[in-house]
């Protein structure tokens, strides 16, 4: 297997600034280090996804220390629903009623998607606690921006890309999934 190459896999050079040289020339050289720096925790932001702003590599210090140390990582969560999972679940009802007819036909259907799974309890008929959570939030308002959301993929014709954003926020269930 290939390993990836590129200025993230890429080792800097020894670095030193030369004794003989002018105040203005030491100046230079350790400009170019702070420019190859930030360059890099540039692709590096972008490699994990965070976004232009402000606060980016304040973001990138605290992404770095969830993933290397287990005092900035979340203890396991009481639930993994959010506004978000639920709403992504009242569509996905919505969109398989269209089909069935039925709200507990369409969450029966549901809770024998993989993706979906992780959400249930270990009951014999899972698909009963996705239509409870359906119930107590089909008039929710983040049902209703998720709707919202989704009639936009509709017409954009990208329902692949709504499917991706709807297995992402299931796999990493997060009250700001966009962090």
């Amino acid at each position: 297997m290939a390993t990836k190459k590129g200025p993230l896999e890429t080792k800097l050079k020894p670095r030193y600034v030369p004794r003989l040289a002018s105040q203005a020339e030491q100046l230079e050289v350790i400009k170019a280090w702070q420019r190859e720096d930030h360059e890099k925790l540039t692709l590096l932001c972008e490699e994990l996804g965070i976004v232009e702003g402000p606060s980016r590599f304040y973001d990138l210090s605290l992404t770095l220390a969830r993933k290397l140390y287990a005092g900035f990582q979340q203890a396991e969560p009481l639930s993994k629903w959010t506004d978000v999972t639920r709403g992504y679940l009242v569509v996905e009802i919505e969109r398989l009623v269209s089909e069935t007819g039925s709200v507990k036909v369409a969450a029966d259907r549901l809770a024998l998607r993989p993706e979906w799974k992780s959400f249930l309890n270990q009951t014999r008929h899972g698909g009963e606690g996705l239509r409870v959570q359906y119930q107590k939030f089909k008039g929710d308002r983040w049902s209703s921006i998720m709707r919202k959301a989704f009639a936009y993929h509709v017409q954009q014709n990208t329902l692949a890309e709504w499917q991706e954003d709807l297995l992402e926020a299931l796999q990493k269930p997060h009250p700001f999934p966009y962090l």
